[in-house]
This record gives structure tokens, sequence and C-alpha cells, in this order.
């Protein structure tokens, strides 16, 4: 458990285009973090991986599953 990714599509139509409001706290936190990642993928340059993901290892790749929980 917690070692695969599984990815699809969004389950119902009401899912399609959802919106989530964020507080302006939440929106610093992830500029913040964003700008960090960017300092990372400077210091990794061409080793750097690109998974598009917002939150990763060091080196961008993408987190495991249970990762977060376990650092929780």
């Amino acid at each position: 458990m917690g070692k695969e990714v599984v990815e699809g599509t969004i389950k119902t139509q009401a899912g399609q285009n959802r919106t989530v409001a964020l507080s302006d706290r939440a929106v610093a936190a992830l500029l913040t973090w964003q700008f960090q990642q960017g300092q990372e993928r400077e210091a990794w340059g061409d080793a750097y991986q690109h998974s598009c993901r917002v939150f990763t290892y060091k080196d961008g790749r993408q987190l495991r599953p249970g990762y977060p929980s376990k650092l929780f």
C-alpha cells in the first residue's frame, strides 16, 4: 500500500470545473514553495527530474504516495 500512483479521469461531471478557494496564507505558502523548487531545480541542473508535481523530492522526482503520511 502507498507504493503506486494511479491516475485517471475525473469521476463525475461536477468535478470537471471545480474551483477550490485558497486563503491568502495558502497562496503565499505555495508561492514560497514554488520559489524554493526553482532554486532546487537550478542546483540540480540537468539531473533535475521534471515531474510536473507541486510536491516532490529535492531532485524533482515524484513523491511516493505513502511518503507524506510517513512524515506526519
